[in-house]
C-alpha cells in the first residue's frame, strides 16, 4: 500500500491531505509513516527542488498524532476494556 500512495503523491501530485490512511495500532501507523518518508526522502535526493515533495515531507510528519487518536477512538468503540488497559 505504501508503494502505492508514494506513486500517486510522486507522480501523479496528489496532496498528502487527500489520503485517509487508517491503522489498527499506532505501531503500524508509524511504520507506514516510517517507510512513505523514506521513499519520499529518496526522491527528494534525486530532485532537492521539488517544493511539492518538500511540502508532502513536512505534512507527514505532522501525521503521527491523528493516527493515535483514530486508534484510540476505535479501541473505545470496540474494546473498551482494552482502552482501560492501554491508558
Amino acid at each position: 500500500m505504501i508503494k502505492r500512495i508514494a506513486d500517486l503523491i510522486l507522480n501523479q501530485n496528489i496532496p498528502v491531505e487527500n489520503f485517509l490512511v487508517v491503522t489498527f495500532t499506532v505501531l503500524a501507523a508509524s511504520e507506514m509513516k516510517e517507510r512513505l518518508l523514506k521513499a519520499l526522502y529518496d526522491e527528494i535526493d534525486k530532485n532537492p527542488d521539488d517544493v511539492h515533495l518538500q511540502k508532502q515531507v513536512n505534512l507527514i510528519n505532522q501525521a503521527l498524532y491523528p493516527f493515535a487518536l483514530l486508534f484510540l477512538c476505535f479501541a473505545f468503540l470496540f474494546h473498551p476494556l482494552y482502552l482501560v488497559l492501554i491508558l
